[in-house]
């Protein structure tokens, strides 16, 4: 925890003057995805769920999936490769795509999944959830919505959310596109802490279709 204080002289209210954050200093990942190899993963697996059509320049650059390995320079943290995702989409106001990471098995309490991302363009401001998919008991396939930027900018941010609520199951994380209208956005270092690799292979709790 830490806090932080700010004075102005001539200040008549005191109290709204600190702030008091809490964070968690993360250390090394069990698993780890920073593309700096170029090359995207092939247990990734990429969904659409709107009736839109990427556009072809989007395609050119990105594939057919949209989603393909971009680079933005050198930097001593995000190295030169990222994993870059257009929402450059005709036909539609807001669109609905996914990248599915392969399935994990949550092994502790305070297990958690981060990430960095940052929009491509600042021109265009990119949206988009992290879910988590897994099986309910009593319902099946489902899913928790683990968080959701509205707005991410140019400055490359690092975020986190803890899968802890998980502990014993399998899980499978999905970045969810939902812009309404934009241009590209980069994820990178995709990490995962206090999970491993389920022993009955990856994906093993298929699609978020239920296919």
């Amino acid at each position: 925890t830490i806090s932080i204080e700010v004075a102005c002289e001539g200040d008549s209210n005191a109290d709204n003057n600190s702030l008091t954050h809490s964070f968690r200093l993360l250390t090394g990942s069990d698993i780890l995805y920073d593309f700096e190899n170029a090359v995207v993963p092939e247990d990734f697996t990429f969904e659409v769920n709107d009736e839109g059509t990427l556009d072809p320049s989007a395609v050119a650059e990105f594939g057919e999936t949209g989603w393909n390995i971009v680079s933005l320079g050198s930097h001593p943290y995000y190295g030169t490769k990222m994993l870059g995702a257009s929402s450059w989409v005709n036909g539609v106001d807001q669109i609905d795509r996914s990248c599915l990471l392969p399935e994990v098995a949550v092994n502790a309490d305070d297990a958690c999944f981060v990430w960095n991302a940052g929009s491509m363009s600042p021109y265009f401001y990119e949206s988009y959830q992290i879910r988590a998919w897994y099986e309910d008991p009593y319902w099946g396939r489902s899913y928790s919505t683990l968080a959701e930027v509205p707005i991410e900018g140019t400055d490359r941010m690092n975020r986190g959310v803890e899968l802890g609520r998980f502990k014993g199951q399998n899980v499978q994380i999905e970045i969810r596109m939902i812009s309404k209208s934009g241009d590209a956005i980069s994820f990178d270092n995709l990490q995962f802490r206090g999970c491993t690799k389920p022993s009955v292979g990856v994906n093993a709790i298929g699609s978020k279709n239920g296919l």
